[in-house]
């Protein structure tokens, strides 16, 4: 049985995966269900999910695997309302996720490193063309050093808007790692109460990977 540290990292990779085909709460939730439909199934091995069903086989079973099986039954009911605490996080995760990618969209977007781009080398261009006209024109000495000079600190300032970009990026990315780190341990500890409500002082024992 996997701890509920590792519940949690799966839970959120399960969302982060199905995040990955499609930005929606739809897919997400179909994937958390899987993986849980997977841990309860691995828990539970040959004995039926209906407490009446259990009964049945129950009955046929000595004494330690009548225990055995309760316990691990007992579990199951617990990953159940584990998948519902699961299913309850997927809003936030869908949020930051969609919030994360707009802004990373917007910055690394082909028009704007484009346009910063072009206007960077335009500056430079543009420059030494204005000084090489004044000093052909009207005898300005030293103006085409002087337009290309000019030309180049614009230049230097457009590369330094996209050195600020690449800090604003990796700070977008560092706070939504920092942000799904922080709701991966809220559920841990969500399913550590869960835990406790069902009679396991800690992660309940049981088959299953």
């Amino acid at each position: 049985m996997r701890s509920n540290q590792e519940l949690a990292r799966a839970t959120l990779r399960a969302v982060q995966a199905a995040l990955e085909t499609e930005l929606a709460e739809g897919p997400a939730r179909s994937g958390v269900s899987r993986r849980f439909d997977l841990e309860i199934d691995a828990c539970l091995g040959p004995l039926p999910r209906d407490p009446k069903a259990l009964e049945k086989v129950l009955e046929d079973l000595p004494e330690d695997l009548q225990e055995d099986a309760r316990r691990r039954h007992r579990t199951a009911i617990a990953l159940e309302a584990k998948r519902a605490a699961a299913l309850a996080v997927i809003p936030e995760v869908v949020q930051r996720t969609a919030a994360y990618r707009a802004f990373d969209a917007a910055l690394a977007s082909p028009g704007r490193l484009g346009s910063m781009l072009g206007t960077s080398a335009l500056a430079v261009i543009v420059g030494g063309a204005l000084g090489y006209g004044l000093e052909r024109v009207f005898g300005v000495p030293y103006a085409t050093w002087v337009g290309l000079a000019l030309g180049l600190l614009a230049f230097l300032r457009v590369i330094g808007q996209g050195l600020r970009v690449g800090r604003s990026m990796t700070q977008a990315e560092g706070d939504y790692t920092r942000g799904l780190e922080a709701v991966e341990a809220a559920l841990a500890a969500r399913f550590a109460d869960l835990d406790r409500q069902h009679g396991f002082p800690g992660p309940p024992a049981g088959g299953g990977a």
